[in-house]
């Protein structure tokens, strides 16, 4: 996947219906040294610029990774938070003739660059655009899913001078001989092919198989049913956990077009046991909460469920799924959230 990348860059520019006019880029490095030496060995899987002389930070990753869309975000932020504070024309320079050597590497300047462009000068450009963070970010993968591109849409939103795509692998036959080249996607491109995919829903937890790490502990088991069961009942909506992380089921509460997901149970994975996350931080993002004595309020009444951890957490309040086993225990639970859906619910 990374020599396709290496060899057939352009495709990343976005229309791949119209080979014609895509914009060669010049290939700097594979395997672009991101921090200084002696700081650590991280590694880009590419790094181009494009004919503006703006740095191309390319990362490329399989889908069957579990963590892909955790660790090809946090990699490639990583890497270009990094690039632009240590990267330089020089160092840029340098990386491309290691790339290339003569003649070679002329020509693939002259490619993307003409052959009356000097290359000081597309060096300093380059280091002016990383200082000013002009850069392009591409996540590659054999397979776009659908969380990571929200995450890739949700940056582009947010970012000012950088960009970020998403693109995917995908293989051609021609004449009997078969290709594969890196394709932009788009929205619909990954909502069609993940309601046409059955190995999708596998990617989320069901009832089944949450519960099916229940079976040394029946009793837990039971404690999470009935707060399935009661939520469902108070027009809670239920959200499944990705398989690629602890077994978990989420209580969504909407409220005038809003998903509001603060609370999640989550069923023993060894080494870990079952326990009732709460997500505290982001209750007092939640109105009327950002106002300090509801949130005070609502922070008195969960502590006095049995089983929680630790009362001075600020993050996440959890307790503990085997001290909800009692009806007593449990009502305390429900009050207490009961209590928190109907005072969102009044704003």
């Amino acid at each position: 996947m990374q020599r396709v990348v290496a060899e057939s860059p352009g495709i990343l520019e976005g229309d791949e219906t119209n080979l014609a006019v895509l914009r060669p880029w010049l290939l700097i490095a594979r395997e672009m040294p991101v921090l200084s030496e002696g700081e650590g060995d991280d590694k880009l899987d590419h790094l181009f610029l494009d004919q503006n002389a703006v740095p191309i930070l390319v990362e490329v990753k399989r889908r069957s990774n579990r963590d892909l869309r955790r660790r090809v975000i946090g990699q490639i932020l990583d890497y270009a938070a990094n690039g632009i504070a240590r990267w330089s024309g020089e160092k840029i320079c340098a990386q491309f003739e290691k790339t290339w050597a003569t003649p070679d590497g002329k020509r693939e300047f002259n490619k993307v660059f003409g052959m009356t462009v000097n290359q000081e000068d597309v060096w300093r450009q380059a280091e002016t655009n990383l200082r000013t963070k002009k850069i392009r970010l591409a996540v590659v993968a054999d397979t776009i899913p659908m969380r990571l591109y929200r995450i890739v849409e949700f940056l582009n939103a947010e970012m000012i001078t950088a960009e970020i795509v998403a693109c995917d692998i995908i293989e051609y036959e021609v004449a009997g001989k078969k290709t594969r080249v890196p394709r932009v996607v788009n929205r619909v491109t990954v909502v069609e092919r993940e309601r046409s995919s059955p190995a999708d829903v596998e990617d989320l937890w069901d009832e089944s198989s949450f519960f099916a790490a229940f079976a040394n502990h029946p009793e837990w088991g039971q404690a999470a049913r009935r707060i399935l069961k009661w939520a469902e009942d108070h027009n809670l909506r239920i959200e499944w956990g990705n398989r690629g992380d602890q077994p978990a089921y989420l209580l969504v509460i909407e409220h005038k077009g809003q998903e509001i997901k603060r609370i999640a149970v989550r069923s023993a994975q060894e080494p870990k046991k079952p326990y009732v996350e709460l997500r505290l931080k982001n209750i007092e993002k939640v109105p009327p909460f950002h106002d300090p004595r509801r949130y005070s309020e609502f922070e008195q009444r969960w502590n006095r469920i049995p089983g929680v951890r630790d009362f001075t957490a600020r993050e996440f309040r959890n307790i503990d799924l085997s001290s909800l086993t009692n009806d007593a225990a449990l009502e305390k639970f429900f009050a207490a959230v009961e209590w928190l859906v109907q005072e969102i619910k009044t704003v």
